[in-house]
């Protein structure tokens, strides 16, 4: 499982799946200071359901 420098897009997934690791970790680049402070928990949502597409995919 790697958690650093991963990023919720389809080219990070590839390339993070395709090395052969079977679990990614994120923090930051999900639950961005911005969207927290502004209670945007929308987008959190969002990004969550992305990326959950792309591990899916």
């Amino acid at each position: 499982m790697v958690t650093g420098g991963v990023e919720p897009n389809k080219e990070s997934f590839a390339s993070w799946f395709g090395a052969g690791v079977t679990a990614v970790g994120m923090g930051s680049q999900l639950f961005r200071k911005e969207w927290l402070d502004s209670g945007n928990y929308e987008a959190v949502s969002a990004i969550c359901n992305e990326c959950m597409q792309l591990v899916k995919s």
